[in-house]
């Protein structure tokens, strides 16, 4: 129901209004309190999927090339056009977002998908008892606020070897987006991976340069990719 009416009013908004609400510093904590996670709804989905359609086979394509894993956990995953993007390179791949309206796009999608929350202290799940090569996470970490940080980045840790994260970036021009909670800059992210054993790998600057090359959609053109460090 609650689902139901955000896709309602978000549909009858400009994306001008929504970005003004955004702006004012009170209206993601009251959208939260009043939708809680069914603001990321069918809609919302639907314009995310828009914006980066393009954009994820190209990644997918850098993914395979260059990092090479057989099977990757996409936490956050959405509506699933980058999981699909994987499957299409020969990847195995699970999706796993809070959302209920996630759950609908994978699944209609055929793909795997596992409901899980962020914030909880329950692990994130493992391919067959072992690691995942690789786990991704795109435009997740804002999300979340400042107090749950530490336990995302444990959890992504706990599961893979080698990282592959964005973060939205504070930006005064367009603002914060939806439930953006923690927009930081990249060192933020890569001081807190540090110092739980992982290095952000020079393979992030190759990333970016093909994405931007590739018309990548900017958000998703800056990617930190973490590797744990040998002992």
């Amino acid at each position: 129901m609650k689902a139901t009416l955000y896709d309602f009013l978000r549909k009858r908004t400009s994306p001008s209004v929504r970005r003004c609400l955004k702006r004012q510093k009170w209206f993601n904590s009251v959208l939260e309190a009043v939708f809680g996670n069914t603001a990321y709804s069918k809609s919302y989905y639907q314009s995310v999927e828009d914006l980066e359609l393009a954009s994820v086979p190209v990644i997918a394509t850098w993914v395979r090339n260059e990092l090479g894993p057989q099977n990757v956990l996409d936490v956050g995953c959405g509506p699933g056009h980058f999981i699909a993007a994987l499957v299409k390179e020969g990847i195995n791949v699970l999706g796993v977002d809070i959302s209920a309206a996630a759950m609908e796009a994978v699944r209609h999608k055929n793909l795997p998908f596992m409901q899980h929350d962020l914030t909880n202290e329950y692990p994130l799940p493992l391919i067959d008892g072992r690691k995942w090569d690789l786990v991704t996470s795109f435009e997740v970490a804002e999300h979340l606020r400042p107090e749950f940080a530490d336990n995302y980045l444990d959890k992504l840790c706990a599961v893979a070897d080698r990282v592959m994260l964005t973060a939205a970036e504070p930006d005064a021009n367009i603002g914060p987006g939806l439930y953006h909670y923690n927009e930081q800059k990249n060192d933020y992210w890569i001081q807190k991976m540090a110092r739980r054993g992982f290095e952000y790998s020079s393979t992030s600057v190759l990333a970016r340069d093909e994405f931007e090359k590739n018309g990548v959609i900017s958000y998703l053109a800056k990617p930190m990719v973490f590797d744990r460090k040998r002992t």
